[in-house]
């Protein structure tokens, strides 16, 4: 635990506190995040952060591994009576430190302070409705539901509705974060273009084999494939599907074959399959 001094460069004025971390650099970062976001009521501190900004302030450690909470109280008291932070013209401090705060506090003022607490979060709360998520639009406001994955807290639950015209009650900070996106149709989505593409693999096309993927070109899906011939070649999927590739370009598909087979039988030299055969390879183009 520590007893630091926080110091604004501009006006030479510091303030003096304890901290039960370990870590002052990341606590001085909460710091000006709490002042950025309105916190700490009438702290001088705050204030200034606002108005000199983070560059003007560093952290300093006065007293390090203070081992019990009786003992940080007193050095923080002792500090702030000695470096005299509580003088305006000195430092920042409004306490005299030890518990944080000046003393014992009735029953009227916590409730006053727990309804400014209250009115602030209702002015600051994000109002969701009518905005859009990815596929989903925010129709209302519905009941908070609590779950183990947020310690059991209650989370603000939207009412929304998805271009697919299926509804679903989402988070907000699974809305804001766009961790979630649509009622799950996107994810079906993604599902059936796996399926589909795995489903390309091992079609025959022609004299064709696909093996696997091939990337993309031009926003057009490519595949590897296998041609009867032996070789290996990249072609479109609308290539493949609509049969404007049939071969690796040897012209060996089985559409081709058949064809000069017939051709060969009828105007081969030969009546023998292998002769046959050769005649038309040699009027392969």
């Amino acid at each position: 635990m520590y007893i630091y001094l926080i110091v604004n460069h501009i006006t030479g004025k510091y303030y003096v506190g304890q901290h039960k971390g370990n870590n002052l650099r990341q606590y001085l970062q909460k710091k000006f995040y709490d002042a950025s976001h309105g916190r700490g009521g009438s702290s001088y501190l705050y204030a200034s952060m606002r108005k000199h900004g983070r560059e003007a302030f560093t952290i300093h450690a006065l007293l390090s591994d203070v081992q019990t909470r009786p003992e940080l109280d007193q050095h923080e008291r002792d500090f702030i009576v000695f470096l005299k932070s509580k003088d305006p013209d000195y430092g920042y401090n409004i306490c005299k430190g030890g518990e944080g705060y000046t003393g014992p506090f009735t029953e009227a003022m916590k409730a006053a302070w727990s309804a400014g607490n209250q009115r602030y979060w209702d002015k600051h709360k994000y109002d969701l409705t009518g905005q859009t998520f990815g596929k989903l639009t925010v129709l209302s406001e519905t009941e908070s539901r609590k779950n183990k994955h947020s310690g059991w807290k209650a989370k603000r639950m939207w009412n929304c509705q998805c271009e697919c015209g299926n509804f679903s009650g989402v988070a907000t900070n699974a809305l804001r974060s766009g961790s979630i996106k649509s009622c799950g149709c996107l994810i079906a989505e993604a599902g059936r273009k796996r399926w589909a593409k795995q489903a390309m693999v091992g079609k025959v096309f022609s004299g064709l084999t696909v093996q696997s993927e091939a990337g993309h070109y031009r926003s057009q899906r490519q595949w590897n494939c296998l041609c009867t011939c032996g070789n290996r070649t990249v072609v479109r999927t609308n290539s493949l599907r609509s049969g404007n590739s049939k071969s690796c370009g040897c012209g060996s598909s089985l559409n081709d074959q058949e064809e000069n087979y017939t051709e060969a039988k009828v105007l081969g030299d030969g009546d023998t399959y292998e002769e046959a055969w050769a005649d038309a390879v040699r009027r392969l183009p």
